[in-house]
C-alpha cells in the first residue's frame, strides 16, 4: 500500500511539473507569436505609410504644373492641399526637429543624414497626430518622410523577435536591406544629341549592381524631379542611362536602383 501510495505521489507531482513546462512553453510561444504579429503589423502600418509617400510625390508634380511654379516647395503644396492654405508646414521639416531623430537611425542611414542638408525642404518629420490629423492614418509611430527619394522611416524602429534586427524603412527587411549612397563621383555625365536632347549617364565604377528603377532630375538649384522619360541601355558591363531634357541649362542626376540604392552627382551637365 505504501509503495502504490508513493508512485501515485511521485506521477502527481510528476505531472505537475510536465503541465508547468507545457504552460511556461505555451505562454513563451504566444509571447513570441503576439511580439512577431505586432513586428508585421508595424510593417504593414509603415507600408500604408509608403503608399501614401508615393501618391503625394506623383500628386505634387501635378501641383508644380498647376501653379505653373517650379520653385513652391512641399510645405506650400501641404499647405494648400491638406491645409487651409495658410497653415504653416515649414515647422514640419526633418531640420527643424533634427533633434528629434535617434544617432541610430542617422547612423544606419547616412542618406537620411545628409538629407537634413542637402535637401531639407523635401524631408518631413511627422508625428503620430500628425499622421492622424492631416492624412488620416490612426496608429502609426513617428515617421521621417524624404519625398525626394520617397523613403519613408520609422523614427523608433521596428524590432523582429525572431532575429532582433531594429528595422527603419520598408527596404530594411528586403532580401537585401542595405540602402548606400556611393561616393558622389560616381558619375560621368556626357550630353549627347540622338534624336532630341538627351543626357547620358553612365557611372564609375562601370556597373551599377542593380537594374536602375528610377532617375531624378535637378535643374540649377531648383527640386528633385523624377523622370519617367529616360532609357536604360546598360550591357554587362556597363550602366548606361539616357534621359531626355527638354531645355538647356546645368543639370544634376541621380538614379536609384531595384534595392533603393542611391547614386547622385555633385556636378551639373551644361548643355549647349
Amino acid at each position: 500500500m505504501k509503495n502504490n501510495k508513493g508512485i501515485t505521489l511521485i506521477s502527481l507531482v510528476a505531472s505537475i511539473i510536465l503541465l508547468l513546462i507545457l504552460a511556461a512553453t505555451t505562454i513563451s510561444t504566444s509571447m513570441n507569436a503576439y511580439k512577431q504579429m505586432e513586428f508585421e503589423g508595424s510593417k504593414a502600418e509603415l507600408e500604408e505609410v509608403q503608399k501614401l509617400t508615393d501618391e503625394i510625390a506623383t500628386d505634387y508634380q501635378t501641383y508644380l504644373k498647376e501653379n505653373n511654379d517650379p520653385n513652391k516647395k512641399y510645405a506650400d503644396y501641404f499647405s494648400e492641399r491638406y491645409g487651409n492654405g495658410t497653415d504653416d508646414f515649414s515647422g514640419k521639416l526633418l531640420h527643424a526637429n533634427a533633434e528629434k531623430i535617434s544617432d541610430n537611425l542617422k547612423t544606419k542611414h547616412e542618406v537620411l543624414n545628409n538629407a537634413i542638408t542637402t535637401h531639407k525642404d523635401d524631408v518631413f518629420y511627422f508625428t503620430a497626430d500628425d499622421l492622424k490629423a492631416i492624412f488620416g492614418l490612426k496608429g502609426i509611430d513617428p515617421v521621417v518622410i524624404d519625398f525626394s527619394t520617397r523613403i519613408v522611416y520609422s523614427v523608433e524602429g521596428i524590432k523582429d523577435s525572431e532575429s532582433g534586427e531594429i528595422y527603419y524603412t520598408p527596404t530594411d527587411w528586403g532580401a537585401k536591406p542595405k540602402i548606400t549612397q556611393v561616393s558622389q563621383t560616381s558619375f560621368t555625365i556626357n550630353a549627347t544629341k540622338i534624336a532630341t536632347r538627351e543626357a547620358q549617364i553612365s557611372t564609375n565604377p562601370a556597373k551599377v549592381a542593380l537594374k536602375v528603377s528610377e532617375v531624378y532630375i535637378k535643374l540649377g538649384s531648383g527640386n528633385w524631379v523624377k523622370t519617367d522619360d529616360f532609357r536604360d541601355i546598360s550591357t554587362t558591363d556597363k550602366t548606361l542611362i539616357r534621359v531626355s531634357v527638354k531645355t538647356a541649362g546645368t543639370y544634376t542626376f541621380k538614379i536609384v536602383d531595384e534595392l533603393n540604392n542611391s547614386y547622385e552627382t555633385t556636378t551639373g551637365l551644361s548643355l549647349n
